[in-house]
């Protein structure tokens, strides 16, 4: 029977100044697109996504 690795969970926090392009990398990574029109972020927001890394699952958690 094979064994299977737990989920490896990591969160990401992303600070910095305003209109530096936190958000616009977070973006990026996430879907792989660029918006060009500037929303400022109110507030907290956070996106998770599951990645499968060699032999394992990794869940991040960007901040």
């Amino acid at each position: 029977m094979a064994t299977v690795s737990p989920l490896a969970k990591y969160k990401l926090v992303f600070l910095g100044d305003q209109s530096v392009g936190k958000t616009s990398i977070i973006t990026r990574f996430m879907y792989d697109k660029f918006d060009n029109t500037y929303q400022a972020t109110i507030g907290i927001d956070f996106l998770s996504k599951t990645m499968y890394l060699e032999d394992r699952t990794v869940r991040l958690q960007l901040w």
